[in-house]
């Protein structure tokens, strides 16, 4: 059973636990887990130590899962998927009245300097994870985040910034106003399975809001596919289980889906007021690079085999 727990993790950052126990009061920990009781369900978080290094010669640190539990009248309520915060949902097996909205964070050696900055982010996710879900079994807006209804605090001059550093990695990169569109030249060797049209795109834009969080900054790494759509929706469904399992990899922080159209692959996030961080855009950004990989790999298993 969880227990009371005075001695802080010590490969858990501070500011991932300070700042949910400001929200949900006193953890409970089990070994490596740390337990909350929210408005919404449950939340749980997984602290992993580790010592190894990537493939591309990163050496991994740590990371964290933080999983809400939700228990809705139907999996339909749970829209993080469709209307994407800072994590992805996923019905428990065997439990359809139960979802799960995943967020998850690892840090590496070289990114020692933000790793509280990370185990803040991570603590919002799951408040905003949790903002959602009882937006969504409610049906209607509940109490409202703080800065909700404020201006976007991400500004032009701040995509300005990144569009410059996108240029110099050689990205076609356009920014009108509160948008910034960057797109990434590639060829069907680069990503089998996309139409030739397909260029992955990274885009911006700080005048969405958001049904539940408000105003922030809305970002999205696509790519057009061509797949048919059921095969296209089972490699979504695959790639966010992917991430959600994994302990290597960009931040967890939104989800893969399908467009209406069931054709272009994107992955969304929504970032609310509440989790900015000065100087942080260009993480968030090369983060998005990262996952356009992980979909480059999943899309040449899927041109070996039927993706299960």
């Amino acid at each position: 059973m969880p227990s009371d727990h005075h001695t802080r993790h010590l490969n858990c950052p501070a500011s991932f636990i300070d700042t949910l126990s400001g929200v949900f009061g006193r953890p409970l920990w089990s070994g490596n887990s740390i337990h909350w009781t929210s408005a919404a369900g449950p939340v749980r978080a997984a602290v992993r130590a580790l010592d190894a290094v990537t493939v591309d010669g990163r050496k991994l640190q740590g990371a964290i899962s933080v999983v809400q539990e939700l228990r809705l009248a139907s999996p339909e309520l749970a829209r993080h998927n469709q209307e994407p915060g800072l994590g992805a949902a996923f019905v428990v097996d065997g439990s359809p009245d139960i979802v799960e909205v995943v967020s998850r964070v690892t840090w590496y050696r070289d990114e020692e300097d933000i790793r509280n900055k990370l185990g803040v982010t991570l603590a919002i996710a799951a408040l905003t994870n949790m903002t959602a879900s009882l937006d969504y079994g409610a049906g209607h807006p509940l109490p409202r985040l703080p800065q909700h209804d404020q201006p976007s605090r991400w500004s032009e001059q701040d995509l300005m910034s990144l569009a410059r550093q996108m240029h110099r990695l050689g990205g076609r990169v356009w920014v009108a106003g509160p948008n910034l569109v960057a797109r990434l030249s590639c060829s069907e060797a680069l990503f089998p399975g996309t139409e030739d049209t397909g260029d992955p795109t990274v885009v911006m834009s700080t005048q969405c809001v958001h049904p539940s969080l408000g105003r922030g900054l809305a970002m999205e790494a696509s790519l057009c596919l061509g797949l048919p759509e059921q095969q296209a929706s089972t490699l979504a469904s695959r790639l966010n289980r992917m991430e959600a399992g994994s302990i290597t990899g960009p931040p967890l922080l939104g989800a893969w889906a399908l467009n209406l159209s069931g054709q272009r692959l994107s992955f969304r996030s929504f970032w609310p007021n509440l989790a900015y961080i000065p100087g942080f855009l260009d993480h968030i950004a090369t983060w998005q690079l990262q996952r356009l990989e992980l979909a480059k790999d999943a899309l040449t298993h899927v041109g070996k085999r039927c993706v299960a």
